[in-house]
């Protein structure tokens, strides 16, 4: 029978002690084994869209077909002598050094430099290194100043000419840090130039390969801090409460057992520990301890009435193996709404987080009684926390809140409620790449440092698709790009771009052996004498450097360049006002072509429509070109004869192929690169969270309403736990804390503990009504029952949630503040609000069927049948 299920689960685990212990033993070996040599830290930012998503497709393509995007790091120093002999040498020498790292493809600065040559013997262009010589004379370098600055391509590039800032590009090998045999790259670079310091000033890192590698090993540090942290803060709460070093030492081996579990599937599913999944084995600890104190508190009281061991052991595991059962079962269903969300990192997350937190529960029950009972029995010192004065005073402010100062607990809970509304209109959505890392922190204050004298440093991409091979490049074409460029330009949240037209000055000022009048586009007269150069080098695209531009189908272009780190909503306002400026460069006919297709669709005289079209394809030829292509499908007399005679042409085609024809002339574009999947990660992100957030409340009111038969009985209940995330979210709002991966885990998080409470106090509400005592006795019995435990809890899971507010990363430090105080607040609210609700509302909400549940979760009581199983396992149980 059910109700025996408890006692007879307490039975087994009691008289298995030893193979109950050698078993955990066991697993925890095998998940240590897993952790140990299959765990990894995410060395890379993950994006949180799924794989099947668009703009991930649109970026993957990018790679494919033009290269990685983010592996360049950069170096900047402002130096007003770096054109001293002495200076300029010692930045030369630095980047010397640098090239020999394992891992460093090549180096480029001003020190650094190939410049285009010509050798009109071959009609070649090769790279030319600017500088042949180690040490370099005072005149020599005069002499590379000048030079550098004839050539516009390098201003804003390697320098700033408004300032004495300058840039060393160090162009980082992909397949090696990206991979596991990355090696400390990162680290060899900043050692080596900050040995250069002294000479050459302050040394500013940035760039995605620098911002990487401070992720990695702030996550690293981070999650060493915050287990030591979750562990020694729990330790000592629980001291306070205990008084004993061995009840310490029994909740630190469930808890540390419950984190290297939580290690172990990491390592078994093959997970990385990103910076989110680093918060899963710390929560584990904190939310053990809950567990850990319920049994606990529960033992001493039973303890104290009978004095008998393993009676009090067995009834401890009856009367809240159940209670204890759900509440963890509630909190895991918190994590595993995650995996709703199809973001992979969140699906891992609410995998990882659910499958443990259930196991806790498990460690917690089997554990703890088998440890007691090998243990001496607790003293009057150790259970004299049940009758703390502190406790039994707030215990007492609690009930008069709730009996008799409810109108006042109502208004006050009301205004609290229409203010909060008010602070969530201010709430914000962030999608920053360095959001996470401190103010202060150097790779943040480098990175502003960087982006005021050259713009951005997070990766930006514009790829351009002219949809016919040979378009891109075209002059026409390029010209197109140049003046993109120069609306870029204008804009002091992009760094210089990048193009294939930039290339193509270079190549004219190559020409005219490096006059910076020449940087331009080749003219008409200079075509045919430049022609066998320009042969010569599209058979080395890939050697010249093209192929990070151009296609391999030369028909689509990318223009590169970095944009200042935005967040989600900032970088969709900048996308809007390119998209209308991009599109009237490239297709300056789209708004006069639309217009007359709107008036060909809506006339129905066959006239006006014939001499509508005849006015759109005179007005657009590159359009009636691709509509003779179309409509002779390959038949070159056709098409001959159609594009003699437009009659001809527009009488055999037809409005879709027209469609076609203008759809095949006009120019696409994309925005892509690390900023856009990045900032729109966090948008998909957010929305999905508040999906799983909504699944959570569904999911948890069907669990409730199984529990307490009674729909109404959830809805009241849900109320108390849904006012503290509505004051969490105001607070986000007042203190402008961003909506982010990190802060939006608050919500999921906090109602899947929170319900934890109102589970417990309803329990026991249920069951002292069985007693026959009035609505008012039963909530005021249930919360001084109830509430020494749940005040302990909320004390443990407050400090301990705190404990993450001494990250280094932003998102973890909001996440612990957060949570927190949502904790703190729903305790109060189970302990004040439900109460009061349930007194107020007693003949609506206390059915019958509430009184009498499918599973009674918190069984006080014990039956005739009951007492003598408990009786006679007792004494077929060993003294100790």
């Amino acid at each position: 029978m059910f109700k025996h299920f408890w006692i007879n689960t307490a039975y087994l685990i009691l008289r298995n002690r030893v193979w109950m212990l050698l078993a955990i033993l066991l697993i925890t070996a095998f998940w240590s084994y897993m952790a140990a040599t299959r765990i990894k830290l995410n060395h890379t930012f993950g994006s949180m869209l799924p794989n099947s998503d668009t703009l991930i497709k649109i970026h993957q393509d990018m790679k494919n077909r033009f290269g990685e995007d983010g592996m360049v790091m950069v170096i900047g120093i402002d130096d007003d002598k770096l054109y001293t002999v002495e200076h300029f040498n010692a930045w030369r020498e630095l980047g010397k050094k640098i090239k020999k790292i394992n891992g460093v493809d090549s180096v480029f600065s001003v020190a650094h430099m190939y410049v285009l040559a010509k050798d009109d013997s071959l009609k070649k262009f090769y790279l030319k290194p600017l500088i042949n010589k180690n040490q370099l004379t005072q005149t020599e370098v005069d002499s590379i100043e000048q030079v550098i600055k004839s050539y516009p391509f390098f201003k804003g590039l390697l320098y700033n000419d408004s300032s004495h800032v300058s840039l060393m590009t160090v162009f980082i090998n992909p397949a090696k840090f990206n991979s596991d045999k990355r090696g400390p790259v990162i680290k060899e670079i900043t050692q080596i130039a900050d040995s250069y310091t002294p000479l050459l000033g302050a040394m500013h890192y940035s760039g995605m390969p620098y911002i990487r590698d401070t992720f990695y090993h702030t996550l690293q540090r981070e999650l060493k801090m915050s287990l030591l942290l979750a562990a020694l803060v729990t330790s000592i709460i629980i001291f306070i409460f205990f008084k004993s070093m061995r009840i310490v030492l029994v909740c630190l081996t469930v808890v540390l057992i419950g984190a290297c579990w939580s290690f172990g599937t990491m390592g078994l599913l093959g997970y990385e520990v990103s910076q989110l999944m680093a918060l899963v084995p710390p929560l584990m600890i904190v939310i053990a301890i809950p567990n850990c104190i319920y049994i606990i508190t529960k033992y001493h009281q039973e303890y104290t009435k009978s004095f008998n061991k393993f009676k009090s052991l067995t009834l401890v595991i009856h009367k809240i193996g159940a209670a204890t059962f759900m509440t963890n079962a509630t909190t895991a269903l918190g994590f595993a709404t995650f995996i709703i969300t199809r973001s992979d990192k969140l699906v891992e997350f609410g995998i990882v987080a659910s499958v443990n937190v259930m196991a806790l529960f498990f460690l917690s029950i089997i554990i703890l009684p088998i440890v007691f009972s090998y243990m001496k029995p607790p003293s009057v010192k150790h259970t004299k926390h049940l009758n703390k004065k502190w406790i039994e005073w707030i215990i007492e402010m609690l009930v008069l809140l709730a009996t008799r100062k409810r109108k006042i607990v109502y208004i006050s809970t009301t205004c609290i409620i229409l203010l909060s509304l008010w602070g969530i209109s201010k709430m914000q959505i962030t999608g920053k790449i360095t959001e996470d890392l401190p103010q202060h922190a150097r790779a943040t204050q480098d990175l502003i440092f960087i982006e005021n004298n050259f713009g951005g440093m997070v990766p930006f991409e514009i790829i351009i698709n002219t949809k016919k091979k040979g378009q891109a490049l075209k002059e026409s074409t390029l010209k197109k790009v140049n003046d993109i460029q120069q609306i870029l330009q204008s804009d002091s949240i992009f760094s210089k771009s990048l193009s294939l037209a930039d290339a193509v000055k270079m190549l004219n000022q190559a020409f005219y052996n490096g006059d910076p009048e020449k940087y331009q586009f080749i003219s008409k007269r200079d075509r045919s004498f430049l022609k066998p150069y320009i042969d010569n080098l599209s058979k080395e695209k890939s050697k010249a450097g093209i192929k990070g531009f151009l296609d391999s189908t030369e028909t689509r272009l990318r223009i590169t360049l970095n944009i200042k780190d935005l967040g989600t909503y900032q970088l969709e306002a900048v996308e809007q006002k390119l998209i209308p400026i991009l599109d009237s460069i490239l297709n300056p006919e789209r708004k006069s072509i639309d217009s007359l297709m709107l008036l060909i669709e809506k006339h129905n005289s066959t006239t006006q429509k014939d001499s509508l079209i005849h006015l759109l394809l005179d007005e657009n030829p590159r359009v009636l070109n691709a509509l003779v292509n179309i409509v002779a499908a390959g038949d070159s007399l056709r098409e001959l004869e159609l594009d003699a005679n437009t009659d001809l042409l527009i009488n055999n085609s037809n409005t879709q192929q027209l469609k076609q024809a203008i759809d095949e002339t006009t120019y696409d574009f994309v925005f892509t690169g690390i900023s856009v999947v990045y900032a729109k990660g966090t948008h998909y992100l957010v929305v999905n969270l508040l999906t799983s957030l909504f699944f959570a409340v569904i999911c948890i009111s069907v669990v409730m309403s199984i529990l307490f038969r009674s729909f109404r009985m959830v809805i009241i209940s849900l109320l108390p736990n849904i006012i503290p995330l509505i004051i969490t979210a105001a607070l986000m709002g007042f203190f402008n804390i961003p909506i982010k991966p990190s802060t939006i885990l608050v919500f999921s998080i906090a109602l899947g503990i929170s319900v934890d409470d109102a589970i417990h106090y309803l329990a026991k509400y249920r069951q002292e009504l069985k007693t026959g005592i009035s609505i008012r006795q039963a909530a005021e019995l249930s919360i001084r029952e109830t509430g020494v435990s749940m005040i302990y809890t909320s004390i443990v899971l407050f400090f301990g949630f705190s404990m993450f507010t001494l990250s280094e990363f932003g998102g973890t430090k909001a996440l612990g503040l957060l949570v927190s105080i949502t904790l703190a607040v729903a305790m109060l609210c189970n302990l004040v609000i439900l109460p009061a609700l349930l007194m107020s509302l007693d003949k609506w909400v206390t059915t019958k069927a509430f009184q009498e549940p499918y599973i009674e979760i918190f069984d006080e009581e014990i039956d005739e049948e009951l007492s003598e199983i408990i009786v006679r396992k007792n004494n077929e149980y060993p003294n100790e």
